[in-house]
């Protein structure tokens, strides 16, 4: 399993920094006390990163923490900036779940709100 999982992020590693090599990312960071998404620079360098078995994303050299909005999809970084994975947590009182690839499952996907998808 674990070996599917480090297979599967690194493919998607390298589709990140495909994609890096081919125009600048625009990503949305979003605080966990607040709703509103903030809109970072059009020109962004992302980078995903693995360290101990964990994931941890850096946008213009900055670690992220938080809530990010990547693509269509919602990923959220604890204080120390790793990635939430295969888990459950309570965010501000509501409920997450996060797949294998780190993605958030149930939230409606829009670009500058989480709306619960239950």
């Amino acid at each position: 399993m674990k070996r599917l999982f480090s297979k599967k992020m690194m493919i998607a590693a390298l589709a990140c920094a495909s994609v890096l090599a081919a125009m600048p990312i625009s990503a949305s960071a979003m605080s966990n006390k607040s709703t509103a998404g903030i809109e970072s620079p059009a020109k962004t360098n992302m980078e995903w990163i693995q360290k101990g078995g964990k994931w941890y994303c850096k946008i213009d050299g900055e670690y992220v923490k938080g809530w990010l909005l990547h693509e269509k999809y919602w990923y959220y970084f604890d204080k120390e900036g790793v990635l939430a994975v295969d888990t459950t947590i309570t965010i501000d009182g509501k409920k997450y779940s996060f797949d294998s690839m780190g993605a958030c499952t149930n939230i409606k996907h829009s670009k500058n709100n989480l709306h619960l998808d239950i």
